[in-house]
Formats: structure tokens, sequence, C-alpha cells
């Protein structure tokens, strides 16, 4: 981190893969991709969608449509915030605009995949999307549980 000025932010480049799809959603796909891909899983996410498309024929064939649709399930809307102020630290809660929040679901979820138990990865991510896109599993219980949060300290009632 630098002492002077604000580091810029990086653009990301569109997915190669996936042409017929507007730039930005290549874009939270090529973001998806390099969170996956911490730890060199390249043909896991490859796995993973055809894990979609073939477990997912309730949710639809399409593994992006499946995917957008579970991250929308799993981003949250609220952010926790603890100031510090003296000793103390308050929580607050405050709404979160679309671009951090895609990065907590991702990660979230990427998270959530490695924790299951089973031989692939790509089973385990493909399991991890189709449940959030059917809005069950444990991304929906923190995301529920964070806005249940916010509710009871606020007066007023939060979006969801």
């Amino acid at each position: 981190m630098p002492r002077k000025g604000e580091v810029p932010k990086r653009k990301l480049l569109p997915d190669p893969k996936f042409t017929d799809q507007t730039p930005d959603m290549r874009r939270r796909i090529t973001k998806f991709r390099q969170t996956v891909m911490s730890s060199g899983k390249n043909p896991s996410l490859r796995g993973s969608c055809t894990g979609v498309r073939s477990g997912g024929r309730e949710a639809g064939d399409d593994p992006v449509k499946v995917w957008d649709k579970a991250m929308a399930n799993v981003q949250p809307k609220i952010e926790v915030k603890s100031p510090t102020r003296g000793v103390a630290r308050p929580t607050k809660f405050q709404s979160m605009c679309a671009g951090p929040g895609l990065g907590l679901g991702i990660a979230g979820s990427s998270t959530r995949a490695r924790a299951i138990r089973r031989t692939h990865h790509a089973e385990k991510l493909a399991a991890e999307l189709l449940d959030a896109s059917a809005n069950k599993g444990p991304g929906q219980e923190a995301r529920r549980y964070t806005h249940k949060m916010a509710e009871a300290k606020s007066v007023c009632p939060l979006p969801l």
C-alpha cells in the first residue's frame, strides 16, 4: 500500500469463454474464476459448469444463469461495520453496494464449497452453486443471520 495517493482499481478483463454474455457478466465470471483459481483449480471450474448443467435440470440448463441466480441469492445486501471508539466497538449495519457484495458472496461460496466432504472440487462447487440457486444451504443461512441481526439492531426494517 503506497504512502501517497490511492491505488487505482484494476479493471478486470472479460472472460474469453462466454462470448454470448454481456461484458459485465463476463467480468463477474472472471472475478469468480480468479477467486476459485486461487489454488490453481481452473479445470474444476469447467467441471463445476458441467456438474451444474447435469444436476441443475430444475434450475435450468444454462450454467451461467444458475451461477448468476446463485450469486444474487448469496451476496449480502447489508454490511457489518465495527468502528473503534475508545475501547468499545459498537456494531453498525449499513446497506452495501453491488461490488463488495458480489466479492463477499463469491468468497463465501468458494470457502463453503471447499468445506464440503466430497472427492473432487468440481462436485463441491457444483453442489454449492445448485444449493445457492435454489435458495437453500449454508450460504443462505449466513446471509439470513446477518440480515436478522441488522433488523434487530435497527429501528426500521432493512431491505433483503
